[in-house]
């Protein structure tokens, strides 16, 4: 489970409580690297999934999704091909490696778009979005 490698999944399972969305057939809006001491790497995802039970001021919106903005430290770029910095029916696949943790990202043809190492995974915000 992808929660197991972020450092705050609370900020997930206080609104997805029963069924954790998966990270696939995500709409990435935005890939953006951050340079300073160490490069970062911040992902905005929709996930294309609504919680069971929605918030209800998300339902007096009519909140039809959910935003949530991974962020990623010290990253060390293993892989890049055909980068896009948006994308649909996007996956991200996250696994230990040593001390490190992999994160790979594919595009809706299942090609590997970007595979990186990176020392911490965390959300840096989570919202609600309304389509209509």
């Amino acid at each position: 489970m992808w929660l197991d490698y972020i450092e705050n999944p609370e900020v997930i399972t206080s609104v997805f409580k029963q069924k954790i969305p998966l990270l696939s057939n995500l709409t990435i809006t935005s890939m953006e690297f951050l340079v300073g001491y160490d490069l970062r790497l911040q992902i905005t995802v929709e996930l294309n999934q609504m919680p069971q039970n929605i918030p209800v001021s998300w339902q007096q919106l009519n909140v039809d999704n959910v935003v949530v903005v991974l962020g990623f430290d010290k990253v060390s770029v293993k892989n890049i091909n055909n980068f896009k910095s948006s994308m649909d029916e996007a996956t991200i696949k996250i696994s230990s490696a040593k001390e490190n943790l992999m994160s790979e990202i594919y595009d809706d043809n299942s090609d590997l778009v970007i595979s990186f190492l990176t020392t911490k995974i965390y959300v840096v915000e989570i919202e609600e979005f309304c389509e209509s």
